[in-house]
């Protein structure tokens, strides 16, 4: 749901720059058909322009990352109370919003199939007349006109039925329904509201330029407009002939026509457009290069989380990831400063998982890397800067940045389920801790791979802190699915 909630307020965004080019640089043109145009462009362009991103490359090196935990399992770790509490009571408004608004759209298609079904119709010229006897205005719905005969003159209903006529030749209902269906969707968008006004008024200018009756009586259309009362009638989706735009309609009957060369300011829009691709809707893909190989060009995701990241922002690389299939999770806590204080997050892919938890008391947290290897589905989460930290399906490297003496390489054995420990730079053994308990090689070495839960790797003073002097070469902690 919060993809589709940051997809509506893209498409929000989107639109409301094609109303902003449509108020300052077409609205008082005469080019209503080229107007028309930019609108229902503007309509099929926010709809569709927030799946479309922009590709950066960049070039990493492999031990930018820092790391102290990954994971095998499968846990998945829910949002944080109060921000979940918030996304649902925005969820539920929004929902509730739509529903109002659609039941209000049905009704009103409801109500105009009804006079339709109940009128007494006549085809002429592929378009369908409806008289009624129902206290109606008259109005046009796809090819159909409806009316009333008996509350005009008869120039006054050659006037009324040319200008629908014109209406209903031309489709002006899909431009409407479609706008309509995007307010409802995007209801709590003014500027929705305001470009469904726009695009409706426009309809109307370019149904009275078209007009037969305009041409052959400009002041007899014009007095025809005057003489009627706003129409009471409150269907939004149809094309009414009396509204409250009547002053709007006569002043541009009358206005000197634009020249055709005007319609260019409509491309003003172009790089306003190509500024929102690159500021909201640009994908960075990172390769770089392989502790032992040249540079990798497998497709490569990289995040950095500190202190300072704001839950829109969680939101948004959550929103991002799904988009590849990666489940990112998170808990976090805050001080008063609303920075974060705390951080748990669980990374997980079509194939492997991490996950990474980070407490300072109240003090801030340190940054933290997430590297997410799309081609072979590597997960990476790290932080500080004493480690660096790379996973894969079948191996975990770690290295320490400070002294680079030594060299763990964790790798899945062969022949079994089990794993097995190479060293370089170094003979001696690393501390093994399997739940608490301190176990020896050959013991570890006997460890079902697949009872793995959480394996953690720590390197000099942080280890010696932890475990005394027996952990100089390292420490190794693992914990099972048995002990979770």
């Amino acid at each position: 749901m919060e993809a589709f909630l940051i997809y509506l307020l893209k498409s929000a965004g989107v639109l409301t720059l094609f109303l902003g080019c449509y108020y300052l640089f077409l609205r008082k043109e005469t080019l209503f058909t080229a107007n028309r145009w930019f609108l229902v462009i503007g309509l099929v362009t926010s709809a569709i322009l927030p799946f479309i991103h922009l590709t950066t490359t960049i070039t990493l090196s492999a031990e930018m990352m820092a790391g102290t935990n990954s994971t095998m399992g499968n846990d998945v770790i829910v949002d944080s109370q109060s921000f979940s509490t918030l996304r649902n009571f925005l969820i539920v408004t929004y929902l509730l919003g739509v529903a109002i608004f659609l039941a209000r759209f049905i009704v009103q298609i409801r109500s105009v199939l009804t006079f339709i079904k109940l009128g007494k119709k006549k085809i002429t010229e592929n378009v369908t007349y409806v008289e009624s006897s129902m206290d109606v205005q008259p109005f046009s719905f796809f090819k159909y006109v409806i009316y009333n005969q008996k509350k005009h003159s008869e120039k006054e209903l050659e006037s009324i039925l040319a200008h629908e006529l014109v209406h209903a030749t031309q489709k002006h209902t899909v431009d409407i329904l479609c706008v309509e269906l995007i307010s409802v969707f995007q209801w709590f968008n003014p500027f929705a509201w305001l470009y469904k006004n726009a695009l409706k008024q426009n309809l109307e200018f370019l149904a009275d330029t078209k007009n037969s009756s305009l041409k052959k009586n400009r002041k007899q259309y014009q007095y025809i407009l005057l003489s009627q009362s706003i129409s009471k009638q409150n269907l939004s989706i149809v094309n009414p002939f009396f509204n409250s735009l009547i002053k709007k309609r006569i002043v541009m009957i009358n206005q000197t026509p634009s020249k055709k060369r005007k319609t260019l300011k409509s491309l003003v829009i172009l790089p306003l457009l190509a500024l929102f691709l690159v500021g909201f809707n640009t994908k960075t893909v990172y390769t770089f290069e392989n502790a032992d190989g040249p540079t990798s060009e497998n497709t490569k995701i990289e995040l950095i989380i500190d202190k300072d990241t704001s839950d829109d922002e969680l939101v948004k690389i959550k929103s991002d990831l799904a988009e590849d299939k990666i489940d990112f999770s998170y808990t976090l806590q805050r001080n008063d400063k609303d920075e974060i204080t705390s951080f748990s997050i669980s990374v997980e892919g079509p194939k492997n998982s991490a996950t990474l938890n980070s407490s300072n008391s109240n003090s801030a947290i340190k940054p933290m890397y997430v590297i997410v290897d799309l081609t072979t589905n590597e997960i990476a989460i790290g932080q500080g800067n004493k480690t660096s930290f790379r996973h894969s399906p079948n191996s975990i490297y770690v290295y320490d940045d400070e002294t680079h003496s030594k060299k763990i390489k964790v790798k899945k054995s062969k022949k079994g389920n089990g794993f097995f420990f190479t060293h370089h730079d170094g003979d001696e053994d690393p501390l093994y801790i399997i739940d608490e308990k301190e176990f020896s090689k050959k013991q570890f070495e006997k460890l079902d791979a697949d009872q793995i839960e959480t394996m953690s790797v720590l390197k000099g003073e942080k280890a010696i802190e932890k475990y005394g002097e027996k952990a100089k070469n390292g420490v190794v902690e693992i914990v099972t699915k048995k002990k979770k």
